[in-house]
């Protein structure tokens, strides 16, 4: 039960700075390659953000691991998930709720590998 009150606790906080998070996950996901993030970082830092939030919410739908989007990119998001939740969600949302988004959105990703 904690975790889950954890989780809707500081939920509205993650959506609210989505914009934010998948800013900075985009330009992550370009790594090195490239100066700023092209249309298929941003594609894929939205589209793996909804897989995110679909963990958290314990939503049914699964995406489709076959989906080049998700093949291609999933390992990195959630590789960079932990510092960028800490750095867009700020020091007084708990670490458990950063460790929680993180093994929710690697749930969910088995799931759809499944």
């Amino acid at each position: 039960m904690h975790d889950n009150m954890l989780s809707h606790d500081h939920l509205a906080e993650l959506i609210a700075r989505r914009d934010t998070i998948e800013g900075a996950m985009a330009q992550y996901l370009a790594g090195a390659r490239q100066g700023h993030a092209g249309n298929d970082d941003k594609a894929a830092a939205q589209l793996l953000f909804d897989v995110l939030l679909d963990g958290l919410r314990g939503v049914a739908n699964r995406p489709s691991f076959q989906d080049p989007v998700i093949r291609r990119h999933a390992s990195r998001f959630g590789d960079g998930l932990t510092p960028i939740l800490k750095d867009a969600l700020g020091a007084d949302v708990p670490d458990d709720f950063v460790a929680r988004c993180v093994d929710r959105f690697w749930v969910t990703l088995q799931a759809a590998a499944a």
